[in-house]
């Protein structure tokens, strides 16, 4: 079965693991409430198209036999090494597939960093667009069958040829939510959110069934994997 990697040091990865209180300065009160439901929704979409998750770290070993690496919102504080830049940059330019998520203020700059090893035609902007903001959805395999995508927080992006913006802020067009491109003969899904893949947000939401986000997890993995 077709392997897909989630970062273990992404925001929404040590929400579902617990593991808060090893990696952040000041872990919240409620360490681990969210183990084991944060995800739940990802993993049965991902089981259902056929392909296993793992969580580990992006080094070379857990890339060898992976499809797709998810990047779910790293904070400021948990930056990349030089050697996972290296791996992810090998991984997705030998034909592996990149969804990159920032979330919110203050969870760009590892995103930022993976961008730029990959020379991509997008970044991201530290800012927060709050209050589930309307977004414009363009015609493209990922958005198909989508009428609504529910995001609370999140950042924007900015992109340029070749990048194809595929999702946009309503209240201001230039502010971008979701971005594909290629690179070397890997995809990549930059979005401005990670929030909308949980199952179990910081306040309990369940975003993953929100509106149509889990049509369009499930339509940027088959993209991204070519199927």
């Amino acid at each position: 079965m077709p392997k897909v990697v989630m970062d273990a040091l992404s925001h929404q990865a040590i929400r579902a693991l617990g593991t808060e209180a090893e990696h952040y300065r000041h872990p919240p009160e409620r360490v681990g409430l969210w183990r084991g439901k944060r995800l739940t929704g990802l993993e049965r979409s991902l089981e259902d198209a056929g392909h296993t998750l793992a969580f580990s770290r992006p080094d070379a070993i857990a890339l060898a036999d992976a499809a797709v690496l998810i990047v779910a919102s790293r904070s400021q504080t948990v930056i990349f090494s030089d050697i996972e830049l290296a791996a992810i940059r090998d991984f997705v330019l030998a034909g592996g597939g990149l969804l990159l998520m920032a979330n919110h203020q203050h969870f760009i700059m590892p995103q930022q960093q993976v961008s730029l090893a990959l020379d991509l035609p997008l970044g991201f902007i530290d800012g927060t667009i709050a209050g589930f903001p309307p977004i414009e959805l363009a015609a493209h395999p990922i958005t198909a069958g989508c009428e609504q995508i529910v995001v609370r927080n999140s950042t924007s992006m900015v992109a340029r040829d070749p990048a194809i913006p595929i999702a946009r802020f309503n209240a201001d067009r230039r502010h971008l939510f979701a971005v594909a491109t290629e690179a070397g003969k890997g995809r990549v899904l930059a979005t401005g959110d990670s929030g909308f893949i949980a199952s179990s947000d910081d306040t309990g939401k369940d975003m993953f069934a929100s509106g149509a986000n889990a049509t369009f997890f499930a339509n940027a993995i088959r993209w991204l994997t070519r199927a």
